[in-house]
């Protein structure tokens, strides 16, 4: 029976998976293309000759770099629309339907494993985790990126006397599944929107789980925006070029 969290994720990218791709592919979403992406891009060096599972492949984005880095690339994604776009845009590429949970790979079969901002969307992580060292080597690599934990757990509000952007805080400690309304074309101007359920983890439980798991961290990255972000949308560059909005980590399995 499948996962309440797996059947969320599904209806969403399902029911926005084209009109999602077009709006990456035009390097509308600020979070994405200017802070998310370099980022985890950052990580992604020495890959030629190497196996690489894209966990949560989507359309193929991350896909096509890493093929382009030398890399032969498999893709996995829980939405079947999604993953049919990633098999019209990117070819050479083995793309699957399937879980995080139950990966359809032998054990030891890949070098390195990338999961861009798929870890906050399993209510498990550390059933996630555990998933992904078995298909990695020994000293194999898993990247993945997620929303920092602390940010996530703020929310915004306006100063009316002073108009500058304040955040306050909810409660980091509570762990849990939360609901987010997610405005995914921003040219719509808010009018296409979807909720998603996000899971909410302290760093104590995300670090744990990355040990207890067999892995121990080799780099970690706090995203900041790049300079083209600044043109593109100001406000948003303003805002995460002082708060931490994503964060990234690079971890090696040991044993």
């Amino acid at each position: 029976m499948p996962r309440k969290d797996e059947t969320d994720a599904k209806r969403v990218f399902d029911r926005i998976a084209e009109r999602y791709y077009k709006a990456r592919a035009n390097k509308e979403l600020f979070f994405n293309e200017f802070l998310e992406i370099p980022a985890t891009v950052s990580m992604l060096q020495g890959l030629r000759g190497k196996r690489v599972l894209d966990i949560g492949c989507g359309s193929g984005l991350y896909a096509r770099i890493m093929k382009q880095k030398g890399a032969t690339v498999y893709g996995i994604d829980i939405s079947p629309k999604v993953v049919a776009i990633a098999r019209r845009e990117v070819t050479g590429v083995d793309f699957r339907i399937g879980s995080v949970y139950k990966l359809p790979y032998t054990t030891g079969y890949f070098d390195v494993a990338v999961a861009p901002l798929v870890m906050d969307y399993v209510s498990d992580i550390s059933k996630a985790l555990g998933e992904v060292h078995r298909v990695l080597r020994k000293n194999g690599i898993l990247i993945f990126s997620l929303p920092n934990p602390v940010t996530q757990s703020t929310k915004h509000l306006y100063d009316d006397r002073s108009s500058e952007l304040c955040r306050v805080f909810k409660d980091y400690f509570k762990e849990g599944m939360r609901k987010q309304r997610w405005n995914y074309d921003k040219k719509s101007l808010g009018k296409r929107h979807v909720i998603v359920s996000l899971m909410h983890v302290t760093y104590q439980t995300l670090i744990k789980a990355i040990i207890t798991n067999g892995f121990v961290i080799e780099d970690y990255v706090d995203a900041r925006p790049t300079i083209e972000g600044k043109k593109a949308n100001p406000k948003a560059y303003a805002l995460t070029s002082k708060v931490p909005w994503f964060c990234v980590f690079k971890v090696k399995k040991v044993r």
